[in-house]
């Protein structure tokens, strides 16, 4: 991961892109996120979350595990 932008319940997650390929390491981490249940928008080098205003802490908490297992495994 290079960067990360938020603002509120939305936020971006820039990740290092593989060499000549920009946007393969986002999409391959936003199916991953799919099969654990998670939707996340991934667009050029980013990972896109637009969490609802009312999510509870536990589902963050979710999102966050979730997260740091499929860019542990990359």
């Amino acid at each position: 991961m290079s960067d990360i932008r938020n603002y509120g319940f939305a936020g971006a997650l820039q990740l290092e892109a593989y060499p000549g390929e920009p946007a393969r390491r986002p999409f391959e981490a936003a199916m991953k996120l799919w099969e654990k249940g998670f939707y996340v928008r991934y667009g050029g080098d980013c990972l896109q979350l637009g969490l609802p205003f009312i999510t509870e802490r536990q589902e963050i908490d979710s999102l966050v595990q979730a997260l740091s297992d499929v860019l542990r495994d990359d």
